[in-house]
């Protein structure tokens, strides 16, 4: 690689480095929990698989369209979320949906792929309201515009302090295609309406499938 492109490379991963710690300051204080919703969403689980993922040979670029987890009843459409005017980035456009960080790596392509979701709001769960019973070892499939569904598997998952968000280790660059998933959980601040932390997933890329629409491959369940 050249040294232009690896400057490039650099620069990038700081610029989203930065745009994830806004996640973990400010990331999601509409959705804060309201009194009609009598459920806290599932407490994030720590957990890590004993030995490493062998990860598959990286994909090219193309844009994810339909995320799909079943362990946790996940099955939604992908909307885009980007940056503000301030440079921060943007929370997803509905509750209902997760969102792709556009800023990023695609799903399967080499880098972080970060995939946003809401954890509730003041009408009731969201689309990541259940992030936190996910574990290591569960499996995520996403579907991509190129029309291959790339296969993921979960190898972390953890909640941390907003204000210690791990964003050396979320764009940490090993070459590895990578997929996260962040929501907002842990303690809830009724007088600042937020949550304290952000629930995570860290998933490798294991391989890919060529698919039709309507023929997507299955997950393990």
């Amino acid at each position: 690689m050249s040294a232009s492109r690896d400057h490039t490379r650099v620069t990038a991963s700081g610029f989203l480095a930065v745009a994830l710690v806004a996640v973990a300051a400010a990331f999601f204080l509409a959705a804060a929990r309201g009194p009609h919703q009598a459920d806290p969403p599932p407490a994030g689980r720590d957990t890590a698989l004993a030995e490493p993922v062998a990860g598959a040979a990286p994909l090219g670029r193309s844009d994810p369209v339909r995320l799909r987890i079943p362990r946790i009843g996940v099955d939604t459409a992908l909307g885009r979320s980007g940056t503000t005017a301030r440079g921060s980035l943007a929370a997803p456009p509905d509750f209902a949906h997760a969102s792709w960080f556009d800023g990023g790596a695609s799903p399967g392509e080499p880098g972080a792929a970060v995939l946003l979701g809401h954890v509730d709001s003041t009408a009731g769960p969201a689309v990541f309201f259940r992030l936190g019973e996910l574990g290591a070892g569960d499996e995520v499939l996403v579907t991509r515009q190129d029309g291959t569904t790339a296969r993921f598997v979960v190898d972390r998952t953890e909640t941390v302090a907003k204000n210690a968000f791990p964003s050396d280790r979320v764009f940490a660059d090993d070459g590895t295609a990578r997929l996260w998933l962040i929501t907002c959980g842990g303690s809830f601040d009724a007088a600042q309406r937020r949550y304290l932390s952000n629930v995570l997933a860290s998933a490798v890329f294991v391989g890919a499938e060529l698919t039709t629409p309507g023929h997507e491959p299955e997950l393990a369940r």
